[in-house]
């Protein structure tokens, strides 16, 4: 999403109220893509305060991502806040983007890049969730499989002789 901010730039204390909605169906990450079900929603404002341009507002969209336990695609609801600054002037602080083409700001690598470090650490499609058997693969949630949940690595099996002298 292109935002044109020549109205605003050249006059201080001026305001842009900003509510747009993006239609984005994939967003890349290292750990693969990542699908959005719900179209990218914006609201906020720009701010000019004669040097630097704020943005706050709010995004929300709708994730698939993927159980870690079962491998289950989970919808995931997210809404995050943004802050970020803008200046047409080339300022020495990390933190404040340049405004192209000294009018129009590309948003859309902004709130992506929001999106994928709010994404959860862990997902989980139910908290009872009981994943996966990890000899045979079987769905644990949907039925319990043949395993025998007594073997034991035969590296480890020394460690089960430590604790029978003291039952």
């Amino acid at each position: 999403m292109i935002v044109n901010v020549s109205r605003i730039i050249k006059i201080p204390d001026s305001t842009m109220e900003l509510s747009f909605e993006e239609k984005i169906n994939f967003i890349e990450s290292s750990s693969g893509k990542i699908k959005l079900l719900k179209p990218i929603n914006f609201t906020g404002t720009l701010v000019n305060d004669g040097k630097v341009l704020y943005l706050n507002g709010s995004l929300s969209t709708v994730l698939e991502l993927y159980c870690d336990r079962c491998t289950k695609p989970v919808e995931t609801s997210l809404s995050i806040n943004i802050e970020e600054q803008f200046s047409s002037e080339s300022i020495d602080e990390e933190e404040i983007h340049t405004i192209n083409s000294g009018s129009e700001i590309d948003l859309t690598p902004i709130l992506i890049d929001a999106i994928l470090l709010n994404i959860p650490m862990k997902t989980v499609c139910d908290t009872q969730c009981k994943g996966l058997c990890p000899q045979c693969g079987q769905n644990l949630n949907e039925g319990m499989c043949d395993c025998s949940e007594h073997d034991v690595d035969p590296r480890f099996a020394v460690l089960k002789t430590l604790f029978k002298d003291s039952e």
